[in-house]
């Protein structure tokens, strides 16, 4: 069992990257972050979508979560695929993208991440860290004409981004998208695994000389098992 009884925004806040160990890598030391805030996500409450009348449209509730994490430092944990991160070209600008605040929503081609990372200094992060929802369950409260969910669990992480704002009023100026913690103060470990279709990468140089990273091919799989589910 693992003690869920923070809400996630203290979860979320009190996250300080890998921790150096002499024994072990250091990405090792951020498994047992990862599963309580998975475990946090997953049983410990949902997102709600709500409408300008301040009532509640839809609850969504997430089965599956990936984690993704970078360090920016030469020498640190490194995870290619994370899509905010400093840009490897010394020729782009800005050299360095300030960090996201904690907690909030970044949208990508891939899908919705919950980010949290460093915020100690905004401008200068040490590190990346989001959350990608990977499978999601909605449960309708109030009907939209012309929007039906399916009351399966979804795992096409980039349909969440119809779970989270299809049939929001924004020109009202209050719809609202937000998680709300429940009351469940434990639950058992989530289940993990490697990360669907994460694969590792290679160094690669560039004409101007400059080194980046790109995709192995043929595919290798990342092992780190960082996707957590029911």
């Amino acid at each position: 069992m693992i003690d869920i009884s923070n809400t996630l925004a203290e979860y979320l806040k009190s996250f300080s990257g890998a921790k150096e160990d002499g024994k072990n890598l250091r990405e090792d030391s951020l498994l047992p972050s990862f599963q309580q805030i998975a475990g946090k996500l997953l049983n410990g409450g949902h997102f709600v979508v709500a409408d300008e009348n301040d009532e509640v449209m839809r609850r969504v509730f997430l089965h599956e979560v990936e984690f993704y994490y970078h360090e920016e430092f030469d020498g640190g944990v490194k995870d290619y695929i994370v899509y905010h991160r400093n840009p490897e070209d010394p020729n782009k600008c800005p050299k360095t993208l300030p960090a996201f605040p904690i907690g909030s929503l970044h949208t990508h081609v891939s899908g919705v991440d919950i980010t949290f990372e460093d915020n100690q200094d905004p401008n200068n992060p040490r590190y990346r860290a989001s959350v990608l929802v990977r499978s999601f369950r909605v449960e309708e409260e109030k009907k939209i004409p012309g929007l039906c969910f399916s009351k399966a669990v979804d795992g096409r992480p980039t349909y969440f981004y119809n779970a989270l704002f299809m049939g929001t009023d924004v020109i009202g100026g209050k719809a609202k998208v937000f998680w709300q913690n429940n009351n469940v103060k434990q639950c058992d470990e989530p289940k993990c695994k490697p990360r669907h279709n994460v694969g590792k990468f290679e160094v690669k140089t560039h004409k101007t000389g400059y080194e980046y990273h790109v995709k192995k091919k043929p595919f290798e799989q990342d092992e780190r098992l960082w996707a957590f589910y029911l």
